[in-house]
């Protein structure tokens, strides 16, 4: 339990209401009551904060390590040439990041589960920052599905695998990077 008090206080109080004011989109009522009580809690000028830790599951997905910010670029360099192709799949794949309505959900669910603003597919897709963060989130997702599907930490070439061919389809090669098709094995050399 953690008491905050004075200043503190305030600054929470701040933050909680820049907070508000960008109206992050969470369809959990229990977490926007929680938001508030926490809100006028932070006004009044004390304040107590029960920090939880997140179940393993949850921390493994959390403690994801291959997924980086130059692993996102070099991503939207080889699904779009960064920006400049935002239709693929013969539009079933959209955006910087060549994300399908399959692979929107789970990065969307990944969102929810912590506590990120989500957008629907239409309106975020061909947003450039939140096509990233919602590639950064489904990749994120990926990661912990192989490693816990392979047994072992995947390398950026399964992960993109997993991200370009299909999970299902890179599962029925058993994570095999020589079986894969021929144009993910070249789009997985521009990766380095």
């Amino acid at each position: 339990m953690i008491r905050l008090q004075g200043l503190r206080c305030l600054k929470l109080a701040e933050t909680m209401a820049d907070w508000k004011a960008e109206k992050v989109n969470t369809k959990n009522k229990n977490i926007m009551r929680l938001l508030k009580r926490l809100y006028v809690w932070a006004l009044a000028g004390s304040i107590s904060v029960s920090i939880a830790q997140p179940n393993t599951s949850q921390a493994a997905e959390l403690e994801a390590t291959v997924v980086t910010e130059e692993l996102l670029d070099r991503i939207a360099l080889i699904e779009s040439s960064g920006g400049k192709f935002l239709v693929g799949d013969n539009g079933r794949s959209l955006g910087v990041f060549q994300m399908g309505k399959l692979a929107w959900k789970d990065a969307t669910e990944y969102r929810r589960r912590h506590g990120l603003p989500v957008w629907d597919y239409h309106s975020g897709v061909m947003h450039p920052e939140r096509s990233r963060a919602y590639a950064k989130c489904y990749l994120k997702v990926l990661e912990y599905r192989l490693e816990r599907l392979m047994g072992r930490p995947p390398t950026a070439a399964h992960i993109y695998s997993a991200y370009n061919w299909g999970l299902s389809n890179f599962r029925k090669v058993d994570f095999d990077l020589n079986r894969i098709p021929k144009t993910t094995r070249r789009a997985i050399r521009k990766l380095s």
